[in-house]
């Protein structure tokens, strides 16, 4: 905390301009910067602030307009290619416009938006999906705020683990033998964190010759208790709230790896394709495996189709195959025809 503090202190004009153009507190600020960049990805050099393998709401658009002013070489700013995603966006008029509305007014919708800006509501939609992705802005059904209100809102309704847990356990089950059916022995297999995964590491013990990676350590349990399986796990410390894994040792295991299989939920699929979820280090996690595996299996049951959630981890034809319990809506089954995604629902068998 004490070089938090800092880096902080060092930043105080900005932060307090940043104050001014985004309506954050300065102590909003310093808690989002806390929670989110593990000191090891933090250096301060002079009047630059360098934030290597950048990940999360923190990037502001305001922050990084002001940063960007003072300092010619932005791209210094992060060492990964969102940075250049970032600056590209930073070049754009209108797509500085938007952020520096949304921050302003905290929210609008996309007629609002349109209206405001003076262009048409497609170009609107396309653009905060844009700004969305690259965490500048919260995205939400029909209009945009600022990511950290957005993530708050969210998160505060995202069930508690231990409640998901209890939940839907049957339906998850269903799902779990669906998914595992289509799972080769003698395979590698990532599985991500989550309750659902829980259930399809208890079908996964009876696969034969498999190599797991995973950052649950739930999962972990499950299939080095019950299976003779090299199970595979980063080091680093371990998440009260879930039992996962992540951190920097964790980016660092997953670059050093490539496998068959990656396994993964989320906490929301919307009506566009789009699937979403709550944490935005759980997924940058599942993102840097989609890149690393052969095939991106997606498990979620029914309830996950009429929830929201704030993060993007991409469209459904990022993925190979859906695995649910119930049909999804046209729009999404439609989303995955177009993109060649099967959809396995267990309750059709």
């Amino acid at each position: 905390m004490t070089e938090i503090m800092r880096i902080l202190s060092k930043l105080i004009p900005e932060i307090m301009l940043l104050h001014e153009l985004s309506r954050l507190t300065a102590s909003a600020f310093t808690n989002a910067f806390y929670r989110l960049l593990p000191l090891n990805m933090i250096r301060y050099d002079e009047n630059m602030i360098s934030i290597n393998e950048f990940r999360g709401p923190l990037w502001d658009y305001s922050f990084a307009k002001i940063i960007a002013e003072k300092h010619s070489d932005t791209h210094h700013l992060m060492s990964n290619e969102s940075c250049n995603s970032t600056v590209k966006l930073m070049n754009s008029p209108r797509l500085n416009r938007i952020v520096n509305h949304v921050n302003q007014v905290g929210s609008a919708t996309i007629e609002e938006l349109a209206e405001a800006i003076g262009v048409s509501m497609q170009t609107i939609r396309r653009d905060v999906r844009l700004l969305s992705e690259q965490s500048l802005i919260g995205r939400y059904h029909g209009g945009a705020a600022r990511l950290l209100d957005v993530v708050a809102a969210n998160e505060a309704k995202n069930i508690d683990y231990n409640i998901r847990q209890v939940q839907q356990t049957d339906e998850k089950r269903e799902i779990a033998r669906e998914l595992v059916a289509q799972i080769k022995d003698g395979s590698s297999v990532f599985l991500a964190i989550g309750t659902t995964m829980e259930a399809i590491a208890q079908e996964l013990t009876h696969k034969k010759g498999l190599t797991i990676f995973t950052n649950s350590l739930k999962v972990a349990n499950i299939l080095h208790e019950g299976s003779d399986f090299d199970v595979i796990i980063p080091g680093g410390t371990i998440q009260k709230r879930n039992g996962g894994l992540l951190n920097s040792e964790t980016e660092a295991f997953i670059r050093s790896i490539r496998v068959d299989y990656l396994l993964f939920s989320c906490g929301a699929v919307d009506n566009a394709g789009y699937l979403l979820d709550f944490y935005m280090s759980e997924v940058h996690i599942v993102k840097m495996v989609m890149e690393r595996c052969s095939k991106a299996f997606l498990a979620v049951d029914s309830t996950k189709f009429s929830t929201s959630a704030p993060i993007e981890i991409g469209h459904i034809g990022k993925i190979d195959a859906l695995f649910v319990n119930q049909a999804p809506s046209r729009e999404i089954r439609a989303a995955a025809a177009a993109a060649d995604v099967q959809i396995y629902c267990s309750q059709e068998n």
